[in-house]
């Protein structure tokens, strides 16, 4: 009920209202930007955080798995039966130590055992392959290379084959993997579903990529290169699962929140209870007895009006002033300022400060009833009107009447006011309305 009845209140107060209004649409807007703050940037960094670490921890998978294969292949080259091989020329002994090595490392595609980088070229354009059985005929260990065969990617690795004492190079080893081998060694620790590329770039060649997995969801994406792996890069794009993974950090923005809620409570509060008091204030001042407070019809209001200024001239008409000193016969006064609803005529001539008084002692003796009552007087913003009201006002209280001084209002306010205010009955006001601008 209190409720319905503050809602009530702040529709008579549209000020309060608006400065409610007002407040509330700001902190709206103060609130949404601390969101955008305090929750979506630090988890966009901590996404962005989560995106990179996962991209080094890939790309130390990467390159530990060629460093493990590189190792690998070093010691397969200084196997007994393959330095016997390379010694020996046998062609037969060389190709049972091609097949063996297959069969004891199955993700191998192709594995070649070469005196000389000649006997390669011979039968193969494969530039990579020749490139890397160059630099292992050297004595060098060559970083992997990759090249597009028909459809499918090949990673190719080369390794010089070195006699145990004398160190000398006779001959190189030369082994292929597909491209999709990396995908156990990745999916083995990895546990979210993002998108894997790995690219190579070679001299005078646009980067390619050469390998991927998983799937692209969203555009949080992080390249980073294979140290160990000369011009390749391994790009990760994080998984919208990653998203919801990560929470959003709302400790700061519910304590922010909270302490907007509490200032708005707050000051709603004093708001709505000023505009309590400020209605209060008001219907104290025009609450009526016996009529709601709600405005009166335009007949009923004339009607009233009617009312009140016809006992007004009843008074003025059959009252003479109690005060013999200033009475004056009532032939002193122009008979046509008496009129069916007002007194009316011109000020300073007709209507003077003495006529005024002699009107307010007049009114003031009234007997009956109504004589315990207040009178009601008010005066138009006119500039003869402050004086014609005080000398009414004087003629009233000389009378021992109480008077209530509404000021300076125009009439269908003091109408209402005269309607509304319990303890008045009657009233008169010092108004223009009806005369022509020369009066």
């Amino acid at each position: 009920m209190k409720f319905l009845l503050a809602l009530r209140n702040l529709t008579k107060t549209p000020l309060v209202l608006i400065a409610i209004v007002t407040m509330i649409a700001y902190s709206v807007f103060i609130t949404q930007k601390l969101y955008q703050e305090q929750v979506i940037e630090p988890w966009k960094k901590n996404i962005l955080l989560h995106v990179d670490v996962t991209a080094h921890m890939l790309e130390k998978e990467v390159s530990d798995y060629f460093t493990k294969i590189k190792i690998d292949l070093k010691n397969i080259a200084q196997q007994r039966n393959i330095l016997q091989a390379m010694e020996s020329g046998n062609k037969a002994e060389t190709e049972e130590a091609q097949k063996n090595l297959l069969e004891k490392w199955p993700l191998m595609n192709g594995a070649l055992l070469l005196r000389s980088l000649g006997e390669y070229t011979a039968h193969s354009e494969n530039f990579v392959a020749s490139d890397l059985l160059r630099q292992s005929s050297a004595g060098e260990y060559p970083a992997p290379a990759a090249i597009k065969l028909g459809s499918t990617w090949t990673i190719y690795i080369s390794t010089p084959i070195l006699m145990d004492k004398t160190r000398k190079i006779v001959g190189s080893l030369l082994v292929s993997y597909p491209a999709n081998v990396l995908t156990k060694s990745i999916k083995k620790n990895r546990g979210d579903a993002g998108f894997i590329e790995i690219h190579q770039t070679t001299r005078r060649f646009s980067p390619k990529a050469i390998f991927s997995t998983g799937k692209r969801s969203t555009d949080l994406k992080k390249t980073v290169p294979i140290t160990t792996l000369a011009g390749w890069e391994l790009s990760y794009t994080a998984a919208s699962s990653a998203m919801d993974d990560i929470p959003k950090p709302m400790t700061y923005f519910l304590a922010s929140l909270a302490g907007i809620t509490l200032l708005n409570i707050v000051l709603i509060g004093l708001l709505v209870r000023y505009s309590l008091r400020l209605t209060e204030s008001i219907e104290k001042l025009f609450r009526a007895s016996s009529i709601s407070s709600t405005d009166l019809p335009p007949e009923q209001l004339n009607k009233l009006v009617a009312e009140k200024l016809s006992s007004i001239k009843k008074v003025v008409t059959t009252n003479t002033p109690v005060d013999s000193n200033t009475s004056t016969s009532s032939n002193q006064y122009p008979a046509e300022v008496f009129r069916n609803y007002d007194i009316r005529g011109k000020a300073q001539t007709q209507i003077t400060t003495a006529f005024a008084e002699a009107l307010g002692k007049t009114l003031g003796s009234k007997p009956g009833a109504l004589e315990a009552t207040p009178l009601a007087v008010a005066a138009d913003g006119r500039v003869t009107s402050p004086k014609l009201q005080a000398a009414l006002v004087k003629g009233i209280l000389s009378t021992g009447r109480d008077v209530i001084d509404l000021g300076c209002i125009p009439t269908p306010v003091f109408n209402f006011g005269l309607h509304h205010i319990s303890r008045v009955n009657s009233g008169v006001i010092v108004n223009a309305s009806h005369n022509p601008p020369e009066d």
